[in-house]
């Protein structure tokens, strides 16, 4: 039986998708790849596409053609064994396609016979790419199917790992991959080993003063302060002080092993003046971005709360404080 084939780059696949595959007898779907890849706009990778689709759609085959020539995609459909009679695209591609279909039976031997159907168009994939990137899960959700809400923080850290892809590779080198994370025909395991190396080479650039004496916590698990008010006056009421007082920032100690370097780069350039918080034995508990900032803008001194607790007790002190939230390593400015 043939196909109705729904031809399309599917950045990602969404309830758009899903509406018009609904409408189709015997749908097979065809992503475009295309000649170069704008990651952008096709941040998501065939076998990633596959996955998705096939989450919603388990029963409906998903082929990867290098062109949206339709002569092309037929023939490289054929060479599968899946024959097409309808194609299904969106208003914007349907009449370019039928003029391809036309010019190519005027000069074959043997013309294709295909219809073609407007495919509705009712959502659109930049939509979803921007509430990904927005970090807007509820617009997400409105405009994705249900069995891929759960996919929402595998796209956001796909995207991202792009975005940071972009800038280690040259334009010439950006190609298309088929791993799951566009942006170039290295495994995705080794470009998984450059942005790390990259991030480490960023890093090291910023020199961490007191590394070595550092306690290396994860950024996600440090406390973040979001409520100064109610700490002090949790402090208070517990029976310790606290002191605001002047300290050269080379002297301080971090905890957290992890730094966002466009974060601390941000906070150079604007200044900061907001105190760290930090213990009576010198590690900063709240404020390692700022305190970076000031250490690479070679400030002499700079104003903290000082706790007067121990760098173990004062983070035992936090846990479960409702004045307290924790952060991703790529979360905003503080």
């Amino acid at each position: 039986m043939a196909h109705e084939l729904l031809i399309g780059r599917f950045q990602p696949f969404h309830n758009g998708h899903v509406e018009n595959i609904q409408r189709m007898t015997n749908p097979a779907i065809a992503v475009v790849r295309g000649e170069k890849v704008d990651i952008k706009r096709n941040p998501i990778g065939f076998d990633c596409q596959r996955r998705l689709i096939n989450k919603v759609f388990p029963n409906v085959p998903v082929f990867e053609v290098d062109t949206d020539y339709i002569p092309d995609v037929l023939g490289t459909l054929a060479q599968k064994g899946i024959s097409v009679d309808t194609i299904y695209s969106g208003p914007d591609r349907i009449r370019g396609y039928k003029s391809q279909v036309d010019d190519f039976n005027s000069k074959a031997e043997t013309p294709l016979e295909v219809n073609f159907k407007e495919a509705r168009k009712v959502y659109s994939g930049k939509a979803v790419r921007d509430a990904i990137r927005a970090n807007d899960e509820r617009q997400y959700r409105q405009l994705m199917p249900q069995t891929l809400w759960v996919d929402y923080d595998t796209l956001k850290i796909m995207f991202k790992l792009n975005e940071e892809i972009l800038s280690m590779f040259e334009e010439g080198e950006v190609a298309n991959t088929t791993s799951g994370i566009q942006g170039s025909e290295l495994p995705v395991g080794t470009i998984f080993k450059r942005v790390t190396q990259k991030r480490k080479q960023r890093l090291e650039e910023l020199n961490v003063p007191n590394e070595e004496s550092g306690l290396n916590k994860k950024r996600h698990r440090m406390p973040q302060i979001t409520d100064h008010e109610s700490f002090m006056g949790d402090l208070r009421s517990n029976g310790h002080k606290f002191e605001e007082v002047s300290k050269n920032p080379l002297d301080l100690i971090p905890t957290q092993g992890e730094f966002n370097e466009d974060k601390v780069k941000a906070l150079m350039k604007s200044g900061t003046t907001k105190p760290a918080v930090i213990s009576n034995d010198g590690y900063i508990v709240d404020g390692h971005h700022r305190w970076l900032a000031n250490c690479e803008n070679d400030v002499k001194e700079c104003v903290c709360f000082e706790v007067d607790m121990s760098i173990d007790d004062v983070l035992e002190f936090l846990k479960g404080k409702p004045y307290v939230s924790t952060k991703k390593i790529n979360e905003g400015v503080k």
